[in-house]
């Protein structure tokens, strides 16, 4: 279990969801150890 607050990628707006659909582009996915 996390302590830190975890942003689902649905969830994700400005820079995350930007760094988040830069990964999916690079690697298919986010790994759940990035969604932070």
């Amino acid at each position: 279990m996390s302590w830190i607050r975890e942003t689902a990628v649905s969830e994700a707006e400005g820079k995350l969801a930007e760094t988040y659909a830069a990964l999916i582009e690079q690697r298919g996915k986010v790994s759940n150890i990035l969604q932070v």
